[in-house]
């Protein structure tokens, strides 16, 4: 049976030169090895643009429930995974809130 592991990160593939170096980089010679892996981010690249440009604070507001919502559902996908790996932290807004909860 295939070892699970789950990526707890923000940005989705290849946005974030820490992602890329930390743990990216590793994720094809971990599937030769026998490993399923998912990439549990919470910013995909249509809601990177409106997110990090000026302006669009209703927008940012709204995005910021839904990344929330988007991070529950991975805490409950995480009872899958024989591994969780959690970048940096698990939502920007502070607290360990989600880090517990993993």
């Amino acid at each position: 049976m295939k070892k699970k592991i789950i990526f707890i990160a923000a940005h989705y593939p290849n946005r974030s030169p820490g992602q890329r170096y930390r743990f990216e980089q590793y994720f094809k010679i971990l599937q030769q090895n026998g490993y399923e892996i998912k990439l549990a981010n919470i910013i995909n690249e249509k809601d990177d643009k409106i997110f990090y440009s000026p302006g669009n604070s209703i927008l940012k507001i709204l995005l910021i429930v839904k990344f929330f919502l988007k991070r529950c559902v991975h805490v409950f996908e995480a009872t899958q995974y024989d591994i969780i790996f959690i970048y940096r932290e698990a939502f920007f807004m502070g607290g360990a809130f989600f880090e517990t909860l993993f």
